[in-house]
């Protein structure tokens, strides 16, 4: 049966949103026992708590750390894009989805892909809603899902 065009038009974005619902969900109701602690640990706030840190770890444990300033309402995604690094997104809002950090592309399922927590804690919502507050520190991490 072959399907309408604005059916076929949806069915993409809703896989995305499912798959993406499924791994937050595992990763919220996992036990806390078996969940993997970070390994790198960000460096403290600088004094200045009017600014956001941002460490990106590209997998060699040696994060790359800056400070963006803060202000309100800034999202992960603003603090990413207020600092140097190079990203690309799909994408916005609650949706927005990175595919790429520091010129390193995600590789899917089953492979490595850009993870972010706020002060050692995984984040439960999409970086382009994610609201930060001063002094907050942000990592990502390239590696493989849990």
């Amino acid at each position: 049966m072959a399907l309408s065009a604005s059916r076929r038009n949806w069915i993409l974005p809703l896989l995305l949103v499912a798959v993406l619902a499924g791994v937050l969900a595992v990763r919220a109701w996992q036990p806390a026992a078996t969940r993997v602690e970070p390994t790198a640990q960000v460096p403290a706030a600088r004094s200045n708590q009017q600014q956001v840190e941002l460490a990106i770890d590209t997998g060699d444990g040696k994060p790359r750390v800056s400070s963006v300033p803060w202000r309100s309402g800034m999202t992960v995604q603003d603090a990413l894009a207020a600092s140097e690094a190079t990203f690309a997104v799909q994408g916005n809002g609650g949706a927005a989805f990175l595919t790429e950090l520091a010129g390193i592309k995600n590789e899917g399922p089953g492979g490595r892909n850009w993870q972010f927590e706020i002060n050692n804690q995984w984040s439960d919502r999409s970086f382009g809603i994610r609201t930060l507050d001063p002094g907050d520190r942000v990592l990502w991490k390239f590696e493989a899902s849990e």
